[in-house]
């Protein structure tokens, strides 16, 4: 189910992959749930709602579970949008919670075709790349109630072996 307006659509596969991953442990019990996966990967939706497993002291959902729902969704994404011949990690997340959430609240993961062709580039050029991407909570009002940048890297495996070869040699 679309949480955002959007052209693109699901496949048989992501709607697989989003039942999967919704029903993973770990992700499952950030109480995130993925509510769309487009055919391309370029767009995933998650939303989160409070809830008894992630209410904290002040009767509103918990930042960690929070900042777990959205962890995964970047790295999931160019994964399968530069596939398992390139190392990709989350390297940093700068967050800001704006506002208490209490209510269901979604987030929208873009990425554009400008930005992969800007990857593509770079990693054709330096075999690695660091990129920060936003993403935030709003509600049904338009209210944000988190923001959050994502640094992620991504790497050709020639180069990031190369680089895990040479601090291996620089600790001997």
């Amino acid at each position: 189910m679309k949480e955002f307006e959007t052209e693109r659509k699901e496949s048989l596969y992501t709607k697989f992959y989003k039942f999967g991953l919704n029903i993973y442990p770990a992700y499952r019990r950030s109480s995130g749930r993925v509510r769309f996966i487009s055919d391309d990967w370029k767009e995933m939706h998650v939303c989160i709602k409070l809830g008894l497993r992630n209410w904290n002291i002040n009767m509103t959902v918990f930042g960690g579970s929070i900042y777990a729902s959205i962890d995964p969704i970047f790295a999931i994404q160019l994964r399968n949008i530069f596939g398992k011949e390139y190392v990709i990690w989350d390297k940093e997340a700068h967050i800001v919670f704006k506002k208490p959430i209490k209510k269901k609240v979604v987030a929208s993961f873009i990425i554009e075709d400008e930005v992969i062709e800007e990857i593509r580039e770079n990693l054709k050029k330096r075999g690695q790349y660091y990129l920060k991407l936003p993403v935030e909570f709003v509600d049904k009002a338009g209210n944000v109630h988190m923001k959050a940048t994502k640094v992620m890297y991504i790497a050709t495996k020639e180069s990031y072996f190369r680089k895990i070869k040479k601090k291996k040699d620089e600790l001997k």
